[in-house]
């Protein structure tokens, strides 16, 4: 349909999505992945409840990062278990509606966090799947945005893994089953995205042999190439 011919029947200013392409962009992506990886698609990007009921029929479960947009996922069709809550600012609020929901599958961003997921999952009586949130030291790839690298409230510090990984051995009501690695997002190109995700298998390896830590579920996040957070776009 045409661009004026949706402004007549619609109005202006208006969106238009087009869910066919959104569909092909997620095949695309799927075909390019090793076997056995899971597309998560982060309603952060856009909660529309007709893009995400799209891109779940395309086999994409929700990451979340808000009680708004939980309640988008499940409105568009996910079930609790598709869904991943991330986030360095949960409150105990927020994780009671998540719990409440049938929420079990967490990002834990800091030692904080996670005492608050394992106080709350305790309080509904069930135990949250944790992914802990790694803050890397150093960045391999170029970036519009680096997320990790520096002090930040996103992740545990890996200076500090010694100390941190005892502490979460002790964790109740919380199991850690992965690592959360995602440390940039609009890389400048290919190679640095490559780079930046070979950094990060190898801090969880790393992780893995020399403190045990559980490595089931492994969240590289994405980081494609895309003109936002860029001056001038």
């Amino acid at each position: 349909m045409k661009a004026t011919t949706l402004v007549q029947r619609y109005g202006s200013p208006l969106y238009v999505y087009d869910l066919t392409a959104a569909d092909r962009s997620a095949a695309a992506l799927r075909r390019e992945l090793p076997d056995g990886s899971i597309l998560f698609y982060s309603l952060k990007a856009n909660p529309h409840p007709e893009v995400v009921r799209a891109l779940r029929a395309a086999g994409c479960r929700a990451e979340i990062s808000s009680t708004g947009e939980l309640d988008a996922a499940l409105l568009a069709g996910h079930a609790p278990a598709d869904c991943l809550y991330t986030g360095p600012g949960k409150t105990a609020a927020e994780l009671a509606h998540a719990f409440d929901r049938g929420v079990t599958l967490f990002s834990a961003e800091s030692p904080g966090d996670l005492d608050r997921i394992g106080t709350a999952a305790g309080a509904h009586g069930v135990t949250a799947r944790c992914l802990l949130r790694i803050n890397g030291t150093t960045g391999a790839g170029s970036a519009g945005l680096r997320m990790t690298g520096t002090a930040s409230q996103f992740g545990f510090d890996l200076e500090t893994a010694a100390d941190w990984t005892k502490r979460i051995a002790d964790a109740e009501h919380v199991e850690p089953v992965g690592l959360h690695l995602f440390s940039l997002t609009n890389a400048g190109d290919e190679d640095s995205l490559l780079r930046e995700l070979l950094a990060n298998v190898r801090t969880a390896a790393r992780l893995r042999d020399t403190y045990g830590t559980p490595v089931r579920l492994l969240d590289l996040g994405g980081g494609f190439a895309h003109p936002y957070a860029v001056p001038g776009t």
